[in-house]
């Protein structure tokens, strides 16, 4: 015997399953383009206001359009601007700006342009106040590039990770997900298989909510 106190209960989680799947998936995020591979144990720089720390050289193996870095501001909320040079020419390439909490928390740049592939490039990381920015890091020994903090050369480098211009949410992606997984098939199976699997998933889910409802509705009945 189904209560209807349990067929509430069931189907309100249901509901509240779906929903929380529904955001999780509609949520933008930036994928990874690669890192420099650099630890955040400790602080490897403090910018105050007009405070500039330049990084590279950095190998660009693939284009990207977002840099994140990962710090905190002291004392009051800052603001922290990146620009991406060449490191050969010093041409400017892209430059962005990200808000910093006073919580230790990663910092998320949009470039203004895309970065290509096959550079070698330079970024200068710079504070624009009002408060101080404490950068994470580790040591840069056994590694390539260099930090300069206000054109002093220091054995510390800055965590960065290069990402993607713009986020893309889970439903966004689920199209290339299921050609790439429809490579690896039998010959009849092709994309629209994943996407009717996925639709006779969801409608089970549904129905299964809406029977057991019924028959908490029909016990209560009798």
């Amino acid at each position: 015997m189904i209560s209807r106190r349990t067929a509430i209960t069931f189907s309100l989680v249901l509901l509240v399953g779906i929903g929380l799947l529904a955001w999780s998936g509609t949520r933008d995020s930036r994928a990874r383009v690669f890192s420099l591979d650099l630890p955040f144990d400790h602080t490897s720089a403090t910018l105050p206001a007009g405070r500039r720390a330049c990084e590279g050289p950095i190998e660009s193996p693939a284009g990207f359009g977002g840099i994140r870095a990962f710090g905190s501001s002291t004392g009051s909320p800052a603001m922290l601007d990146l620009v991406v040079t060449d490191a050969g020419s010093g041409e400017t390439l892209a430059r962005g700006r990200a808000p910093v909490s006073e919580v230790f928390n990663p910092i998320t740049a949009t470039l203004d342009g895309r970065v290509p592939a096959g550079r070698r490039v330079t970024v200068c990381m710079i504070g624009a106040g009002p408060g101080p920015i404490a950068l994470g890091g580790s040591s840069s020994a056994g590694q390539p590039v260099r930090l300069r903090v206000g054109g002093r050369a220091t054995p510390q480098a800055v965590s960065l990770v290069m990402l993607q211009a713009r986020g893309q949410s889970f439903f966004s992606l689920l199209p290339t997900i299921f050609r790439r997984a429809a490579l690896f098939r039998p010959g009849w199976v092709g994309a629209w298989t994943f996407w009717v699997l996925a639709l006779i998933l969801l409608a089970a889910a549904l129905a299964l909510g809406l029977a057991v409802s019924q028959a908490a509705i029909e016990e209560e009945r009798r």
